[in-house]
């Protein structure tokens, strides 16, 4: 990290230690969920005085894909087990600790210890596949109910004009890591893509394939003001014989950053509706691509995002779940000005192009696996490390949009 990073983000760092005391000073806080590995957050924790930190370990299995381990983590947070009653006991026999679960739960306690950081319930449901279309206004999407005679018709009369995406949205549980989402093109079983969303979706979406580079932004959004990080390119892969639709992680530089330019001004107005329309504060990510006209978001997720993993290894660390805690704890007005001057200061750090690829714990390739094709001095490492999760099956989704230009 650069000096100059350096000291931006030991300026974010004491701003959020400081935000953090009122929260965390003489209280004991049990880390747990997303966040129970989080040494850098416990270690800013311990900073801003809280009494002590402890890891509580959840029950959550072998839980694979990501959406399938976040609803584990939802309902055991609300319906604790024995043993994690007896963990919370041992660990917190007086019954006054705080917990921190990450960004993602909506929960407001755990056996009776309040959750900090968490969503409200509006925030929750607006990443819902059918909510985004208020927010980040998708275009030319057409509403399928699945159980509908016509659906089958009317998707198969869709594919024959072009390929096309359809995204269905679960009846309990969210959407998420691409889950629920298939490319349908020409030689597809329509019907069988149908019969197996149906399983738990009553509705979808349909919208034409847009023909881009897969992109990402990741930030944090305040009352009266957005700051984005990226963009970097996302890897999303389709598979050829189950029509399924894959993240498989993300990568920086962004190949198409010259066509970009104006993405950021595009992320903060989606970014700032999400804000006004739910009264959303706290970290974001943006899924969509990039076209040499556009930046066209396909969803905005109002959390902590698996890609900000990657910017925190190029930060040196940081835990970016801390600016988020801040933000959803503190008052509007107690978290402007210094903080999100910090923040556009780390943000401007992280332009600085550098090459890093993180990987999604489920992907088949490993990071390590991949390092080679990172640190080569080649033009060409990022075609190669797109390649890496590649095959006769699993193909990016760029080659699909080479293909059509």
């Amino acid at each position: 990290m650069s000096q100059r990073a350096s000291a931006a983000f030991s300026a974010l760092a004491q701003e959020v230690r400081r935000l953090l005391e009122p929260i965390v000073a003489g209280h004991r806080v049990l880390l747990t969920g997303a966040a129970i590995n989080n040494t850098a957050l416990r270690d800013l924790i311990l900073k801003a005085h809280a009494q002590s930190v402890h890891a509580l370990p959840l029950p959550v299995g072998d839980q694979s894909p990501i959406d399938r381990r976040v609803a584990r983590i939802e309902h055991l947070l609300s319906h604790p087990p024995f043993q994690v009653r007896r963990a919370l006991k041992r660990l917190d026999p007086d019954g006054n600790a705080i917990v921190y679960a990450g960004s993602f739960t909506a929960q407001r306690t755990v056996a009776g210890r309040r959750l900090i950081g968490v969503r409200a319930p509006d925030h929750f449901a607006a990443e819902r596949k059918d909510q985004q279309r208020a927010i980040v206004g998708h275009r030319h999407r057409a509403r399928i109910e699945l159980a509908n005679v016509d659906a089958i018709p009317t998707l198969r009369t869709l594919v024959r004009r072009h390929d096309v995406v359809i995204s269905g949205v679960p009846r309990r549980d969210l959407a998420l890591g691409a889950s629920h989402t298939y490319l349908l093109t020409g030689n597809t079983d329509v019907r069988a893509i149908a019969q197996r969303l149906v399983r738990d979706c009553d509705i979808a979406f349909v919208s034409r394939r847009d023909v881009g580079l897969p992109c990402t932004y990741y930030g944090f959004v305040h009352p009266a003001e957005a700051i984005e990080f990226g963009p970097v390119e996302a890897l999303v892969y389709w598979n050829r014989r189950t029509h399924r639709v894959r993240a498989i992680g993300i990568a920086r530089p962004f190949e198409g950053a010259a066509e970009a330019t104006f993405a950021d001004v595009t992320v903060q107005r989606a970014a700032m509706r999400l804000a006004s329309k739910v009264g959303y504060r706290g970290a974001f990510c943006t899924d969509g691509v990039v076209t040499p006209n556009e930046y066209i978001i396909h969803e905005i997720n109002p959390r902590l995002c698996a890609g900000f993993a990657l910017l925190s290894s190029i930060a040196g660390g940081f835990p970016f779940s801390a600016v988020d805690l801040v933000l959803r704890e503190r008052p509007a007005a107690e978290t402007a000005g210094r903080l999100m001057q910090c923040l556009r200061d780390a943000a401007a750090t992280l332009r600085v192009q550098r090459r890093m690829v993180k990987v999604w714990h489920d992907s088949r390739q490993s990071e390590a696996a991949i390092l080679s094709l990172v640190t080569a001095d080649d033009h060409a490492w990022l075609q190669n490390v797109r390649r890496a999760f590649g095959g006769p099956t699993l193909r990016p989704l760029i080659d699909v949009a080479e293909q059509q230009r």
